[in-house]
């Protein structure tokens, strides 16, 4: 045929080479439209078979020749468009090394008809489908930064960090425009009813591939932010789109106001009311949601009170209670990481982050059936991180349990009873429960992430929730947490100062478990109506005896890592805790700590087993050596009193040795 005759004598190839000399460009451009009539697919692979014809082509795409009116431009991008959706355009680029100039190249032509509204008019006059030359380069720009990622031959839109900076601040104001323009398109369309052929996801539009793919670059979404594109993105993410709906979340990290502007909240509420099992699309928008109603007071206002929250709140409730049967059913099983019910435990926190809501509570604490679900949840949940969502929302409802009603399935005993059970179950469980993850290291001097969810921190969490808790609790409910809290620290405490080598999975979130259960002490101490019995001020005073020890082994076990660091702060501020303690108790010369027992019985006693347990640590060898005097309670205080680098303690230490010289 005519076209293959074309193809074959390299005709294509030749016209748009002569485009590149002023003189031939109009005689060369003429003879070029005339053999590519119609742009036929038969000859789109041979203009951007060599590199010299598509060096020429971007040329002619950037062409400032008066005298075809922006012809030639809408010409090239309309080429390049067509190549671009056979896919064929992002090959020839990347082949020949022309990735800079094409990208640079398409970029600056989707700004043209901005400058020249012409253009944008010749552009829908000459294209069958009447697309805006802006269009057509996007096209083209989207199968440029394209890479195929998997054997299937899918693509994705791959851009270096310098690229998605580039573009952004060059086409994000352009493209925001364009996706809007986009869902107005869209609205008028459903408004009328009508239904055009040849219907596509938005998600699939190149304007919303572009957007999203700069979005899911921290370095381009600042641009897209400033330039207005926070409004388009949350458009598309009430289409569901994950890559909106993260980039929603990135920017409520730092701003959740901006958000909330936008109706980011109510994109997501909306993606989740139409329960579309979208998973990952649910359970981005359950996070969003979590993180704006935490960030503020007016973001929870703003989440609850719009229309589709308590649609949302009853999915989520659904949703939680379907894992009623799975986790009895997985409780002896071995959890991959993507079992974890992550949409799930997402709901959870969704939920917990309304508790503080009156109206979003009340149709919570309601649900009978989402109490027992969370409470199997919380005695037989098969990982850490499930276990984790549910004992973190029983103890969030604890925060509340001074003003719920008899008619809530919630009260002091039935949320006690469950964060007591994991107490009670940490020093007796045989095995681990799986992390939902792993890094695959050995739990030796491993301190990394994968070991942040443990034992310690699942306990540490309860503790929050019965610090809540303890002053609504009967007396007999409050000896019973107290003797519990007592064993746990008293343990924590022998395993610190041993000289062995330490799993990680052991030690990691020690200093966290501590110091929650050190608040739970120091709440006690200052109230009146709760005696603090002798073994509680006996566990107090010997982490004060001991914390220079304890201090030297772990920072020798810490060395530089940062997860153990941080940790150690916890530590820190626990010993502070342990001096209020005692400063509060020492401000009474008349405390008993029982009817047969003193401050200075207790003090005595508890000097006696600091000096009793040290010797049982130590080699054979080096109890034969010279003693040296045990430390006292005084003599350690005083120490503390003279380190000027630790004021806060220092002061503390000074008040507890004027109080005590009144005993």
């Amino acid at each position: 045929s005519f076209h293959n005759l074309l193809k074959h004598n390299c005709v294509p190839q030749l016209c748009l080479g002569l485009t590149t000399n002023p003189v031939l460009l109009e005689s060369a451009y003429q003879a070029l439209e005339t053999s590519l009539n119609g742009f036929p697919g038969v000859l789109m692979s041979s203009l951007v078979s060599e590199k010299t014809s598509l060096e020429a082509l971007f040329h002619l795409l950037g062409s400032s020749d008066q005298s075809q009116k922006g012809k030639m431009n809408v010409f090239a991008a309309a080429v390049m468009s067509s190549a671009g959706n056979l896919g064929i355009l992002g090959d020839a680029v990347t082949r020949f090394g022309l990735r800079s100039i094409a990208v640079a190249s398409l970029s600056a032509a989707c700004l043209m008809e901005d400058q020249q509204s012409e253009v944008c008019l010749l552009a829908e006059d000459m294209t069958e489908e009447g697309s805006s030359l802006s269009m057509l380069c996007l096209h083209g720009l989207v199968d440029v930064l394209s890479v195929e990622q998997s054997t299937k031959g899918e693509k994705k839109l791959v851009l270096s960090p310098s690229e998605a900076r580039a573009i952004a601040s060059s086409l994000g104001k352009k493209l925001s425009a364009m996706v809007l323009e986009r869902f107005l398109h869209k609205a008028e369309q459903e408004r009328h009813c009508i239904n055009e052929s040849g219907h596509q996801e938005v998600k699939n539009f190149p304007e919303v591939t572009m957007l999203c793919a700069l979005a899911a670059s921290k370095e381009a979404l600042s641009f897209l932010v400033a330039s207005g594109g926070l409004e388009a993105l949350s458009l598309v993410a009430a289409e569901g789109v994950i890559e909106a709906i993260a980039a929603l979340q990135e920017v409520c990290h730092v701003d959740a106001s901006a958000v909330i502007e936008v109706d980011g909240h109510v994109s997501a509420l909306h993606v989740i009311a139409e329960q579309t099992n979208q998973h990952d699309a649910e359970r981005a928008c359950f996070e969003l949601l979590a993180s704006i109603c935490k960030k503020s007071k007016d973001g929870r206002a703003a989440v609850s009170e719009a229309e589709e929250c308590m649609p949302c709140i009853g999915y989520a409730s659904d949703r939680i209670k379907g894992l009623l049967s799975s986790v009895s059913d997985e409780k002896d099983a071995v959890v991959s990481p993507s079992d974890t019910k992550g949409t799930e435990m997402a709901a959870m926190s969704f939920l917990a982050s309304l508790l503080q809501s009156e109206e979003c509570r009340a149709a919570i604490l309601e649900d009978s059936d989402l109490k027992t679900c969370l409470d199997n949840i919380v005695l037989n949940a098969p990982n850490y991180p499930m276990q984790l969502s549910g004992v973190g929302f029983l103890c969030k409802c604890a925060r509340f349990v001074g003003t719920f009603t008899s008619e809530v399935p919630y009260n002091v005993d039935n949320i006690t009873s469950p964060l007591m059970s994991i107490l009670e179950s940490s020093r007796s469980r045989s095995k681990r429960l799986p992390m939902g993850s792993s890094t695959g290291f050995t739990s030796f001097g491993d301190f990394s992430e994968s070991h942040h969810l443990n034992e310690n921190l699942l306990v540490a969490n309860a503790c929050r929730g019965l610090e809540s808790l303890i002053q609504f609790m009967p007396k007999d409910s409050v000896d019973k947490t107290l003797t519990a809290l007592a064993s746990l620290w008293c343990d924590t405490i022998d395993f610190q100062s041993t000289g062995t080598k330490k799993t990680a999975s052991k030690t990691n979130n020690s200093g966290l478990l501590m110091y929650n259960i050190s608040c739970i002490f120091l709440g006690v101490c200052g109230n009146n109506d709760i005696n603090v019995f002798p073994t509680v001020v006996s566990n107090i005073l010997k982490l004060i005896l001991t914390n220079s020890t304890l201090t030297e082994k772990r920072l020798k076990q810490a060395a530089s890592d940062t997860t153990v660091n941080d940790d150690n702060l916890y530590w820190i501020a626990t010993h502070t805790q342990c001096l209020q303690c005692l400063a509060t108790l020492t401000i009474d010369p008349t405390y008993q700590a029982s009817k047969e027992c003193t401050l200075g019985d207790v003090i005595t006693k508890a000097e006696s087993e600091v000096v009793t347990s040290t010797r049982a640590r130590k080699p054979a060898r080096l109890l034969q050596s010279p003693a040296t005097p045990p430390p006292t309670l005084r003599s350690i205080l005083e120490q503390i009193s003279v380190n000027i680098s630790d004021q806060t303690n220092a002061v503390i230490a000074r008040k507890i040795l004027e109080n005590l010289s009144y005993f």
